[in-house]
């Protein structure tokens, strides 16, 4: 959704006064305010209630143990995390075949023809 701009608030004013007459507009106005903040109210509730059935406080508390930075969205080395393995000595992994690695299938072989 996008936000709403000076113009379409004036237009929406407008519509309710229209609407509503200026005798009911700030009993309305009241009664949309307190529907407001209990929706928000039962929001956060849920949103409580969730975080604590899920666990999601425990785990944010093990991502801050290990260093997570939430702004920089990855792990810091600032934990207790064991030191990287050291690569493995041996021949490097050619990898697939260029057919498989774009997808094209293979020429088949060619064969001459015996004379």
């Amino acid at each position: 959704m996008g936000s709403v701009g000076i113009g379409e608030l004036l237009l929406i004013c407008l519509a309710a006064l229209l609407a509503a007459g200026p005798d009911r507009l700030p009993a309305m106005a009241r009664d949309i305010a307190r529907t407001i903040r209990s929706l928000r109210g039962v929001a956060h509730g849920l949103t409580t209630e969730l975080r604590r059935e899920v666990g999601l406080d425990e785990v944010s508390e093990v991502f801050r143990k290990y260093g997570y930075d939430h702004s920089k969205a990855s792990l810091t080395m600032s934990g207790s995390l064991p030191p990287p393995a050291p690569p493995r000595a041996g021949p490097a992994d050619p990898g697939p075949p260029a057919s498989e690695a774009t997808g094209t299938p293979e020429p088949p072989p060619t064969t001459r023809p015996e004379s």
